[in-house]
């Protein structure tokens, strides 16, 4: 966890990290915002739900859920609101599949109970088995209103998960996926198409060389990029520099130390 501070903010702004639809602060002083160390955001990144940052959001993308800090998305990705991920499991073959005897720190009337009856010492049992496994969602992945996310899943580029989707396996490129659990609907485009699109990682580009190519039409699009790409002069791909964990942290505790 890390605390908001002015320095925070401005780090955000100055790096392109967006987290109010439309512009200005959604975050304000003083709230906390969880995070895993490793954590990367590129600019022009867009956190419009929630007050936890992910392990990783590529340039582009935007999401009006919060993203978990075991969930990595990549460039140019679309997530509505009411996604979920699942951030914890319990243990279904011990005899309870209650926190008390593994993860009890954010149970307030679990410790004051400990605490009452003189246990300030509580062995526990090792939990690392119950954290989420991480979720990886590709390029261009579109997320649809209300999916959930079992941990360890991972969604190819350019697939599209529908509303209300469980996803509780790994999603293919390019594949539409909907129901409970999840299932493939059918493929965006034919296994060529396919193949061309993985091949060139269009979002290697910013939408500055990619709209005028015209997105409308899949082959005709590729068609036009490759030989922008094979040309005298190619356009520029993205280099970007992310804003890290590190960054974050000694920005968080810049106003603290100073005050």
């Amino acid at each position: 966890m890390v605390a908001v501070t002015r320095a925070l903010l401005d780090l955000f702004a100055r790096r392109g990290v967006h987290h109010r639809f439309n512009g200005g602060e959604r975050w304000r002083i003083g709230e906390q915002l969880r995070l895993n160390r490793g954590c990367e955001l590129e600019p022009w990144t867009h956190l419009f739900g929630g007050h936890a940052l992910p392990f990783r959001l590529g340039a582009f993308s935007y999401s009006l859920s919060e993203l978990p800090p075991h969930v990595a998305v990549g460039r140019y990705c679309s997530i509505a609101t009411g996604v979920e991920f699942i951030e914890s499991e319990h243990p279904t073959d011990w005899a309870t599949s209650h926190p008390f005897s593994y993860s009890p720190h954010g149970l307030q009337g679990l410790r004051e109970y400990l605490m009452a009856e003189g246990l300030t010492s509580f062995p526990l049992f090792p939990a690392g088995q119950f954290a989420p496994g991480a979720v990886t969602l590709g390029h261009d992945v579109w997320v649809g209103q209300g999916a959930m996310f079992s941990a360890g899943v991972t969604v190819g580029d350019g697939a599209i998960v529908a509303a209300r989707a469980m996803v509780t396996r790994d999603v293919p490129p390019y594949a539409i996926v909907g129901g409970v659990p999840a299932k493939v609907i059918r493929m965006r485009f034919p296994e060529p198409l396919v193949e061309r699109l993985a091949r060139l990682a269009w979002w290697r580009f910013g939408p500055d060389v990619l709209h005028p190519l015209d997105v409308r039409q899949p082959g005709g699009f590729i068609g036009r990029l490759e030989d922008a790409i094979g040309s005298a002069s190619p356009p520029k791909m993205l280099d970007l520099a992310p804003v890290t964990y590190d960054e974050i942290v000694n920005a968080a505790a810049a106003d603290q130390r100073s005050s």
